[in-house]
């Protein structure tokens, strides 16, 4: 989860065959109740960063890897390296007069790997509105959960996001190196320059 290597016997292996350092096991979240208090901290937080409101519903939920993986169109390998992937993803349900939307997150996320996918996901969420999987979005959203977690002072995590994600050649990676030109990461969380319309 946090990309650090791992020392013989500091981590566990859990069910499904991630293996989690015991840094992140002290933080993991199994309880969705657990999620949706994290959620609403990090939604007023991400409010604030980035001068944005949300209102409209949006549903909770933790799920497993494998459903994040078939989601997103990925392939779920446990290996015993870093795995970079997805670990939760948006969905918007538009119905008639309705229109919700849902976060889901891997059940065990480690509390920094939670609070980061929600930002990534919010942003989504707020800024862009349908959910579409492309260079452009999920590079500003990428961006924007960097951006975030180096602005709520979490800056080595915030530190090892961006070198990871700037390692990967998928969307992520690429949407990340495009829009870092465009909106280059305030390391001291001092936000002078971002893509939210209202922090222009």
């Amino acid at each position: 989860f946090c990309g650090i290597e791992m020392a013989d016997g500091k981590y566990m292996t859990l069910s499904d065959k991630r293996e989690q350092c015991s840094q992140c096991q002290k933080t993991a979240i199994d309880e969705v109740s657990e999620f949706r208090k994290l959620f609403r901290i990090v939604k007023k937080q991400f409010e604030t960063v980035y001068r944005v409101r949300i209102n409209i519903p949006i549903h909770i939920y933790l799920t497993t890897a494998e459903e994040i993986a078939a989601e997103t169109g990925e392939t779920f390998v446990p290996t015993p390296g870093f795995d970079p992937r997805s670990v939760g993803f948006a969905r918007h349900i538009q119905d008639g007069d309705k229109n919700e939307y849902s976060i889901y997150i891997e059940k065990s996320s480690p509390r920094d790997s939670a609070t980061a996918t929600i930002a990534h996901e919010l942003t989504h969420i707020c800024a862009l509105g349908d959910i579409e999987y492309s260079e452009r979005m999920e590079g500003m959203a990428t961006w924007s959960e960097i951006q975030f977690m180096y602005a709520i002072g979490r800056y080595k995590y915030a530190t090892r996001l961006a070198v990871t994600n700037r390692k990967r050649f998928d969307v992520y990676g690429r949407g990340l190196v495009r829009y870092e030109k465009s909106y280059p990461l305030a390391t001291d969380g001092n936000i002078k320059k971002s893509p939210f319309k209202k922090n222009n």
